[in-house]
């Protein structure tokens, strides 16, 4: 099924990369209405590391297949693969829209995690698309999520002193960082502007 067996090609993206690339492109160009087959081509471009060609076929997936495509995961992967190409303004767009949207359980193995997991990578997304606009007050708010979500991974937490420090905000950055190093100083208290305005316009 969707994990990336073929029983009319026999073609797995997971064992064969490149066969499955070449077949899933005729494949797309043959029958553009079939979504299995820009699944499968999607899936072999992340395995590849053909990074430019995976958001292109996503943003190309999202506009084709608007419902196939609404889900948490996918605008999540489309988000991060945005971020790398540089895409800020769109990867903040689309992280902020997939924190609305439901999971996709069927989504392949390689996009799986648990859901505190898949929040607390969203909502850091978030922070660095929010602190490259210069959105440093709100990006901190983002950060402070994050370590609520999952405070056991400590390259999340810096993000979090350095946009404390980069407000000014020294005390609470010393608090944050202790916290890191499971000091028993608590986290900072959350910032005053709500989560509900980061929505994009």
């Amino acid at each position: 099924g969707v994990e990336g067996r073929l029983p009319d090609a026999g073609i797995d993206p997971v064992k064969n990369v490149q066969g499955a690339l070449q077949h899933f492109s005729q494949a797309v160009q043959r029958d553009p209405e079939n979504h299995f087959n820009y699944v499968q081509l999607r899936h072999a471009l992340f395995l590849d590391d053909r990074r430019a060609d995976f958001v292109d076929i996503s943003l190309a997936m999202l506009d084709k297949f608007p419902a196939q495509t609404a889900t948490s995961d996918f605008y999540f992967n489309t988000a991060q693969g945005l971020y790398g190409q540089q895409r800020r303004r769109e990867a903040l767009e689309m992280v902020a829209a997939s924190m609305g949207l439901p999971r996709d359980d069927r989504a392949p193995a390689m996009f799986s995690s648990n859901l505190k997991e898949e929040q607390a990578r969203s909502w850091h997304l978030l922070g660095m698309c929010l602190e490259h606009e210069g959105r440093v007050e709100e990006a901190a708010t983002a950060y402070l999520t994050v370590q609520r979500l999952d405070h056991t991974e400590h390259k999340y937490g810096l993000y979090l002193v350095q946009a404390l420090l980069r407000l000014g905000r020294v005390s609470e950055a010393v608090a944050a960082h202790d916290h890191l190093k499971g000091l028993p100083r608590g986290l900072p208290p959350p910032l005053s502007r709500p989560v509900a305005e980061f929505r994009v316009p």
